[in-house]
């Protein structure tokens, strides 16, 4: 027996983690290529029972799509000239309208289908995961890092996003008043990724990055934040900047910190530890 279309407007969960903790956030299931609500549910696997997430269909296009692949996710333009459909992948617009834009919560309630006062819980977790987490890494170096008035500090990281049973990471850019100054939706932490948020990042503030590399200064203007990844540390390395390079470590029962100072003299490499804490 053939089970009968459905068309009727249907929920996901995102779960949020960042430094461990988690926020969990309902959303409408919407068509990626006309943003409509109403779609049918072309299989009915469980998302916590199953491997295989739910498939949906919209009632204007037959194109299916799944949970982590709609209109938050994904957008299906076509092309003028060919009639083709272009998929942009890459795109998390209700954290780039949420933190970057002057919409109003009632405004992205309407567009996405989250509740207002979720949206307002989201933005306040948020900044104060990253503030708490500024705070602890202040006090734990405290006076170990040559810090002034010119001193440039960039917080880099990854927040986790797992819809259904698909995970993607947005990696951003903070400075120390909590400006979120880049952002990029990705689905794993690359170098490559990391590297155009970090330079968005330094073109927000008016900064050309040349500003730090292959320099000889012994105290660095540049302190850059970040987890253990390796990609974040290549992304240094390729760049070639001068900068203290500020590790914490918050993995399982690995806590800590890293302090670490990169040099570029020529053609040649030096890199210290200054300490831990």
């Amino acid at each position: 027996m053939v089970r009968p279309k459905e068309f009727k407007v249907y929920v996901a969960e995102m779960i949020i983690t960042l430094f461990g903790q988690t926020f969990r956030l309902m959303f409408d299931i919407r068509c990626p290529k006309c943003q409509n609500r109403y779609t049918w549910q072309k299989t009915r696997c469980e998302q916590k029972h199953s491997k295989k997430p739910a498939r949906y269909q919209c009632s204007n296009y037959k194109k299916q799509f799944y949970a982590h692949t709609s209109a938050l996710f994904r957008e299906i333009r076509v092309d003028e000239e060919t009639g083709k459909e272009i998929e942009v992948i890459d795109r998390f617009d209700l954290f780039k309208d949420l933190f970057t834009t002057n919409k109003t919560l009632k405004t992205l309630t309407e567009q996405y289908g989250i509740s207002t006062s979720r949206l307002s819980e989201l933005k306040t977790w948020f900044l104060e995961k990253i503030n708490d987490k500024l705070d602890e890494l202040q006090k734990a170096y405290g006076e170990k890092l040559p810090m002034n008035e010119d001193t440039v500090m960039i917080y880099l990281d990854g927040m986790v996003i797992r819809v259904q049973n698909t995970a993607f990471v947005l990696i951003l850019a903070v400075d120390k008043e909590l400006n979120i100054l880049g952002f990029e939706f990705a689905m794993k932490e690359e170098a490559s990724v990391v590297d155009r948020v970090f330079k968005r990042a330094l073109k927000i503030k008016g900064l050309d990055i040349k500003e730090f590399q292959n320099g000889d200064n012994k105290t660095p203007r540049l302190i850059v934040v970040s987890d253990g990844h390796g990609c974040y540390r290549k992304m240094l390395r390729q760049n070639w900047l001068n900068c203290i390079h500020l590790v914490h470590v918050h993995k399982g029962d690995a806590q800590g910190l890293i302090i670490r100072l990169l040099c570029y003299q020529g053609d040649h490499e030096f890199e210290t530890t200054m300490g831990t804490a």
